[in-house]
């Protein structure tokens, strides 16, 4: 494959902090067939082959009835072929990954720090963009002539990177009020903690340390915003979104220059009356938590 693929085909790549609205929003998006969407068995399975694809279909079948109704961490409804963050795949290639976090919790400053702002080890960028196009790539092979939708809030600090890899990426960055997004987010992490750690129980994160996080990521984000050329990158508030999702997608298609089929609308709106309209990302019990399969902390 050439390295210039992308030019041709340029990815979608939503970024925003964690309980912003960027679940929903790539669930929205990917409902439109020209898409092509990370799956659990992509993530998962981040470095198998395409004469494997019988083989990942079979495992899709008997991963269905062991897996959650909802991702562990919210009420938010789940199955094999939804559409998944790359971070689990980087995270299982060995790359600095932020889910990592969750499992050794004891060391999440440094995780973090490492995955999302490559502090700590002198090689982390490398490790990180060589697994990141790793998976692009093998995403490209499976998914001929589709746009590869991503979201990752841990893209959010990786701009730089993204732009080195794929030049041509067009970026959709959503927000939401730091007063629903922190608390949302300290309960995300306890709950990812209490699911999937190998250290034990950590101490919880307390809300200064939150609102810190969320202050040093948002701004990365502000500062590597205008490295993105207009013309390739839209902003949308989840205040605005959540309320008129049809006529905000509208916009992000407009505002990064794709058209939009009669089929991709009929689509996303479809899944808006039976899934989005509904959305439950309300935090649940660390003890009713069961861990299952490595879903997104």
């Amino acid at each position: 494959m050439p390295n210039d693929w992308s030019l041709a085909l340029p990815p979608v790549l939503i970024v925003g902090f964690w309980r912003s609205g960027t679940t929903l929003l790539h669930e929205m998006l990917a409902a439109d067939r020209r898409f092509a969407a990370p799956t659990l068995i992509d993530v998962l399975c981040p470095t198998d082959a395409p004469y494997l694809r019988k083989a990942k279909q079979r495992l899709t079948g008997a991963i269905a009835p062991l897996m959650p109704a909802t991702r562990v961490v919210d009420n938010v409804a789940v199955t094999p072929r939804s559409p998944q963050e790359e971070e689990a795949a980087l995270c299982h290639l060995g790359a600095p990954s932020s889910f990592a976090a969750a499992y050794f919790p004891k060391r999440r400053d440094a995780i973090l720090a490492e995955a999302l702002f490559f502090d700590g080890a002198p090689d982390a960028r490398e490790r990180w963009r060589a697994a990141h196009e790793h998976f692009m790539r093998l995403m490209v092979v499976k998914y001929p002539g589709r746009c590869i939708l991503l979201k990752n809030p841990s893209n959010s600090t990786r701009i730089p990177d993204l732009l080195a890899l794929y030049p041509s990426a067009l970026f959709v960055r959503i927000d939401r009020d730091p007063a629903e997004v922190v608390p949302s987010f300290q309960r995300m992490t306890d709950v990812a903690n209490e699911a999937f750690s190998l250290q034990g129980r950590a101490p919880p994160l307390d809300r200064e340390a939150a609102t810190r996080f969320h202050a040093r990521v948002t701004a990365k984000l502000d500062a590597d915003w205008p490295l993105v050329a207009p013309e390739r990158r839209v902003e949308v508030l989840y205040e605005t979104f959540a309320p008129a999702p049809l006529r905000s997608v509208d916009a992000i298609y407009r505002g990064l220059g794709l058209e939009r089929s009669v089929e991709a609308r009929r689509r996303q709106k479809r899944f808006w009356l039976r899934r989005g309209r509904t959305w439950s990302p309300q935090s649940i019990a660390a003890a009713q938590i069961r861990p299952s399969l490595p879903l997104s902390p």
